[in-house]
């Protein structure tokens, strides 16, 4: 087995990995508001603009939004540049 695969399965498997999180009320009561405004948003902004430009702002929140929650650096601090090295460097360019 390879040392990369082996690094990968350790951090897999270690108390800090990202795990699925446990499904309770308190996470359906956020999910059904999040979606509940998410639906009203794009609702108002197709209303009181051009639909076509509602879309795009729409797109273009998707994209700028996981830059603005921090992912990126909490990966990185979880080792994931680390586990994943092995696969960067063995994948054809």
């Amino acid at each position: 087995m390879s040392a990369a695969a082996v690094t990968v399965r350790d951090w897999l498997t270690s108390p800090t990995a990202l795990r699925v999180p446990r499904i309770t009320a308190a996470f359906w009561i956020i999910k059904l508001l999040s979606t509940a405004m998410g639906e009203s948003t794009s609702d108002y902004l197709v209303h009181v603009m051009v639909p076509e430009l509602a879309v795009l702002l729409g797109c273009a929140g998707f994209a700028v939004a996981p830059s603005r929650t921090g992912w990126e650096s909490r990966a990185a601090s979880a080792g994931w540049d680390s586990a994943t090295a092995g696969w960067r460097s063995a994948s054809p360019s």
